[in-house]
């Protein structure tokens, strides 16, 4: 099967040309028959059911495929394509949109492989960032391959059409019913709302509750990245106490407290035929002699909490042979390291490769006391060494599912429920949106230095897709020598990203830059519910966040009832509409030059007084304002990085 408009294709919607093409064994016999129900086709010993319903603005068209009478079948390939006129158009689809990320310029094949990786989901915006048509599978498990163009033709612009494959693992399905949903949407709304439709389609569909936050994933946070792995238990104490003086609540110690750089295997390796390494991950001794002692230190004598970073599903430095040779039963041998050597990640349809997962996270949340564990390293494992690995494991060991998606499925769900039997109000942190009913906490990886733009826009993309999580932006730094009104707009980026995350030397930190981050920190803290809980909503002309515009991100305002949060960067500003019961607003210059003005479109008419801040957030002036119902320009003169505050009085 080439293409989805073949003469057997079925098509499940006339006014945008939404076809399905299906590859069976036994074959389709030729085109499809209406039956005397409008809603079912026949095609042969084959019967489709079809079903369209309303989701807020968008379409959801569901089908059902089976073999009459009744029988199994093999599903070869399935196929989504939609055809649609070539409009003033960018198309941002998925890429790494686990993190949440969406580009304009892709590739012609984009790899959605779902669970492991990405939301099967591509929204086509005009280049003022109103959506054109949105196209998506209810799906998150199974693998999906997405194309641009009719046949997967390479367009950046005017693109016309979008099609959808799988199985993208090549594994043919034995089943006696196959059924999907396709989310259609066309409504002229911004694409961050279509987006965010969708995704609440998605967790409609699939009966996702929210899992609470627990108070460590609230923030603020410091994150030892920015030493790579050059860490120890003296380096992290220091930092810690450097973290509570700046009015940090949670110290993540990254990666290096338990792969020492040595060439050998570690004195604890994960998977050896000795143990068969279940739960068998320590600290290493010659870095962090008393792990355990010094977390214990954190949380009784600093008062924080304290996250480590954990990697269940690889093996590191990986030896073949030998008393520490990793156990080949767990490895997935499709994936193999840089040099061709053994592979380096397990294999999660591999019901033992679970177990080790399991017994690893309980161990180190029990042995260490940690508040939580980010993972990573644990999607598929082509999205570190190969863009694209057809195929499934072929080791010699038990798979009790059929495909990778379903096994990371199960081991994301079985680690969750293991650390939270130890730990119950532990952080539990999946990289990827698609498994965020197993997660309390989102993020979006973003190690962009001092670059408020770049921050923003992924900002607007995790929260598009982490709804009823609460999240925040990885990891924030900068330069010693940075500029202090830059320093001041990428703090304001993390507040207004919601729970900031740091990943600056706060052993070497300026005090000027002290200063700024206690502000900043104090600032959060006193409005972090309204930060984390508020409406949030991008707005404005260009919000696309691509095209040839990409590096002007929307404007974002968060509605807390009475407290109103505004973050104005360097486009044209759109009128603000400003609701009766909003009290306070905050303006928070994101420009690289000064803001001399703000519209306004107020519900009612007030007396206003407006406060100019400095870059630690202490008044430098005072004025007194009558402001009228309706649209109104407040001159405010507000300097780069620098923010205002305007306090409604009584009426």
């Amino acid at each position: 099967m080439t293409a989805m408009h073949l003469k057997d294709a079925f098509l499940l919607d006339e006014e945008r040309q939404v076809e399905l093409g299906f590859e069976l064994s036994p074959p389709l016999s030729g085109p499809w028959v209406p039956t005397s129900d409008p809603l079912v086709w026949t095609n042969a010993d084959y019967c489709l059911k079809t079903q369209r319903r309303r989701w807020e603005g968008a379409q959801v068209l569901d089908f059902q495929l089976s073999r009459e009478p009744a029988g199994e079948f093999v599903l070869l390939r399935f196929e989504v394509f939609c055809q649609f006129p070539s409009l003033d158009m960018i198309t941002p689809a998925p890429r790494f949109t686990g993190y949440a990320h969406i580009k304009s310029h892709n590739p012609e094949t984009l790899v959605s492989t779902a669970t492991t990786k990405d939301p099967p989901y591509v929204v086509f915006g005009s280049r003022s960032g109103e959506n054109r048509i949105a196209l998506g599978l209810k799906d998150l498990i199974a693998g999906t391959r997405i194309y641009r163009g009719g046949s997967g033709g390479h367009m950046y612009y005017d693109s016309n059409a979008i099609r959808f494959t799988r199985p993208y693992d090549g594994v043919p399905q034995t089943l006696k019913e196959f059924s999907e949903s396709v989310f259609l949407s066309t409504e002229a709304k911004s694409w961050f709302h279509v987006s965010r439709s969708y995704w609440d389609w998605v967790d409609a569909e699939r009966g996702y509750v929210p899992e609470p936050t627990p108070e460590s994933a609230k923030g603020p946070v410091w994150c030892s990245w920015l030493y790579l792995t050059d860490i120890d238990q003296k380096k992290i104490w220091e930092s810690a106490v450097a973290a509570k003086d700046l009015g940090i609540r949670t110290v993540d110690i990254d990666a290096g407290w338990y792969c020492p750089e040595s060439e050998g295997a570690f004195f604890d390796s994960p998977l050896t035929n000795r143990t068969f390494g279940f739960g068998r991950i320590d600290a290493d001794q010659r870095k962090f002699p008393d792990l355990r002692g010094l977390v214990d230190r954190i949380h009784d004598e600093l008062g924080l909490f304290v996250w480590a970073w954990a990697t269940p599903r690889w093996a590191f430095r990986a030896v073949e042979d030998g008393p520490l040779a990793v156990d080949k039963r767990l490895l997935d041998t499709r994936i193999l390291t840089a040099d061709g050597k053994v592979s380096q990640f397990l294999c999660t349809r591999n019901p033992d490769a679970r177990l080790h997962a399991r017994q690893f996270t309980a161990h180190i949340l029990s042995k260490y006391g940690f508040d939580g564990l980010k993972f990573d390293c644990w999607e598929n494992a082509a999205a570190y060494l190969a863009d694209e690995i057809e195929g499934q494991c072929v080791a010699d060991h038990e798979h009790d599912v059929a495909t990778t998606g379903e096994g990371t499925y199960l081991w994301a769900k079985e680690v969750a429920q293991s650390m939270k039997a130890v730990k119950p109000d532990c952080m539990v942190w999946f990289n990827n949106t698609s498994l965020k009913q197993f997660s309390n906490y989102s993020c979006s990886p973003n190690e962009v230095y001092c670059q408020p733009d770049e921050n923003w826009r992924m900002s607007v993309l995790v929260k598009t897709f982490s709804r009823g999580i609460v999240s925040q932006l990885m990891e924030g730094s900068w330069h010693r020598e940075e500029q202090d009104k830059h320093v001041a707009r990428q703090l304001a980026v993390f507040m207004m990203g919601h729970v900031p995350e740091l990943q600056v030397d706060l052993l070497d930190i300026t005090d000027s830059h002290k200063i700024l981050v206690r502000a900043a920190n104090a600032f959060y803290s006193d409005h972090r519910q309204e930060l984390l809980f508020g409406a949030y909503e991008p707005f404005g002309f260009e919000h696309t966040l691509g095209g040839p515009l990409s590096t002007t991100p929307a404007h974002v305002r968060i509605d807390g009832g009475a407290k109103l949060f505004l973050w104005v960067g360097p486009v044209t500003l759109d009128p603000i509409a400003v609701a009766s019961e909003t009290k306070e607003i905050f303006v928070f210059n994101l420009k690289s030059q000064p803001l001399e003005t703000l519209p306004l479109s107020l519900a009612l008419s007030a007396d206003w007084t407006l406060e100019c801040l400095d870059l630690a957030y202490l008044p430098v002036s005072e004025a007194q304002l009558r402001l009228g119902e309706g649209l109104t320009l407040v001159t405010v003169g507000i300097g780069e990085g620098c923010s205002a505050r305007l306090r409604r009085k009584s009426l």
